[in-house]
């Protein structure tokens, strides 16, 4: 959450144009709006006039803050006619008293949440000296609230594009974003969800899933996205605690991680560190097994920690090493690491494992929407686990880049500028999978091992001749463990 002291000084004047709507349109798009939101304000309206657990003086400064926040919701959705006096002085400026009014209504909402906020994570606000379960719920209530509101706002030109912009970035470096997308995509031990997200960026970006907030995205900077990638890291990080080395790696990890660490460092030192670092995650996602992997569970916390660990590697390598001014000498040095082809091999059998859950997915979608009737049995079995699973998925056919081959003639600068794409990766419904390209022999990691057996099992899948609708249905939702 942001400060409110920095909220203050956002400038509230506007970038782009309002759209050219008559009076009737644009009371009809305010309505359209207070619509959209209506269920979260209708949430957050419960969780205000719940008891929190608050001490009296809060508990007043709460309800204090619920009547601004409801009054300043009430003024952008239904603003009182101007007098005739200010009509007159409006003239030919309604765009700019608009985007402006609308501006100080959303920054005294931004304003009211921030105060909330801070005592509501405050256990000496708390009658019982700790903060709880409700009192945090109601904090992540206001935040996607706020979020919906600013979005909403921002699609209908309701809000100039530097206050967003300001607020996204500037206040609190894409928390809001973060906490709204974790609200609805939490990491989980089920592998299709883990694996679907190569790229965290790329899969926000085209996830239908949130296509709620897909503007607002466009206004993160890098500093926000790296942040997002980040907080999204620890929540993996406090997720899979138990599983072996997660939890000491990724306490290293928020270390090295963390904004503003090794100021007082030379870049060599600093490089080195990551280099330690680096050698010990690639240790961890190939641990030395002293037993087969018999269980299911036993496969799927191999798998959920061995992304969870490249998920680490890709972070330090994308965001520290590649960005050093000594990057060629350090990233030779990774190529160098004896166990570096294993890691080529597993970013590339990852790559390829998301590609065709991708693949599954979108056959799986048009299947259901080729149904006749969505009130069908078919569609309520297999159409509403598919909604309810609510993949992050990166559903478009894309190149996707491996973080670790550079200055090839095939180099193909992604969003964040170094990474190239990796040769040979099919985007196509040709899933079938030479184990020999993997480069390691016959006798693979078992991670490696695993993953293929799914690709090929895939690949193998989709290339069967379409059945009856329902084993159809059927046999592509159990490709996705749903």
């Amino acid at each position: 959450m942001c400060k409110l002291s920095k909220c203050k000084n956002i400038k509230t004047t506007e970038i782009h144009s309002l759209p050219d709507y008559s009076p009737r349109e644009l009371d009809s798009v305010r309505r359209e709006l207070e619509q959209r939101l209506r269920s979260a304000s209708y949430q957050l309206l419960i969780a205000f006039d719940s008891n929190v657990g608050l001490k009296p003086k809060y508990d007043k400064k709460l309800k204090k803050i619920q009547t601004q926040i409801s009054k300043a919701l009430s003024a952008i959705f239904h603003p009182k006619p101007p007098s005739r006096l200010n009509r007159v002085i409006s003239l030919g400026s309604a765009e700019k008293s608009l985007q402006e009014k609308n501006a100080l209504l959303v920054l005294e909402i931004l304003h009211g949440f921030e105060k909330s906020s801070s005592f509501l994570q405050d256990k000496e606000a708390f009658a019982s000296n700790k903060v709880n379960v409700k009192a945090l719920s109601l904090v992540y209530l206001m935040n996607d609230l706020f979020v919906e509101l600013l979005a909403g706002l921002d699609k209908e030109g309701l809000i100039g594009d530097e206050l967003t912009r300001d607020i996204l970035n500037n206040q609190n470096g894409g928390r809001w974003i973060f906490n709204w997308l974790i609200g609805r995509h939490p990491p989980t031990r089920h592998i299709p969800d883990t694996y679907f997200i190569f790229d965290l960026k790329s899969s926000m970006e085209e996830s239908p899933s949130i296509r709620l907030i897909h503007g607002l995205l466009e206004y993160l900077d890098p500093a926000s996205w790296r942040n997002i990638e980040r907080l999204y890291l620890d929540c993996q990080i406090a997720t899979f605690a138990s599983l072996p080395d997660i939890s000491n790696l990724g306490k290293e990890f928020r270390i090295l991680t963390a904004p503003g660490a090794f100021r007082d460092l030379d870049e060599h030192t600093i490089q080195m560190l990551y280099q330690e670092f680096l050698k010990k995650v690639i240790h961890g996602i190939f641990p030395q097994s002293t037993q087969p992997l018999t269980s299911i569970d036993m496969q799927a916390n191999l798998l959920v920690r061995a992304k969870t660990l490249n998920d680490m590697l890709r972070f330090i390598v994308q965001h520290h090493v590649e960005p050093s001014s000594l990057s060629q000498h350090y990233m030779a040095q990774i190529r160098q690491m004896a166990e570096f082809p294993k890691i080529e091999a597993l970013e590339k059998v990852v790559m390829l494992y998301s590609e065709s859950l991708r693949l599954t997915y979108l056959k799986l979608a048009r299947k259901l929407l080729q149904l006749p009737d969505r009130k069908s049995d078919l569609f309520k079995t297999h159409g509403w686990a598919v909604i309810q699973k609510n993949f992050l998925a990166d559903i478009w056919q894309r190149e996707r880049f491996s973080i670790f081959q550079i200055g090839t003639s095939s180099e193909v600068p992604d969003a964040r500028g170094k990474s190239v794409m990796l040769a040979n990766i099919p985007m196509s419904n040709d899933l079938n999978l030479n184990i020999n390209s993997i480069g390691l022999g016959t006798h693979l990691p078992e991670v490696i091992d695993i993953l293929v057996q799914k690709i090929q099992t895939i690949h193998q899948e989709l290339q069967k001749t379409p059945g009856h609708t329902n084993s159809e249905l059927q046999r592509l939702a159990s490709l996705l463990e749903i």
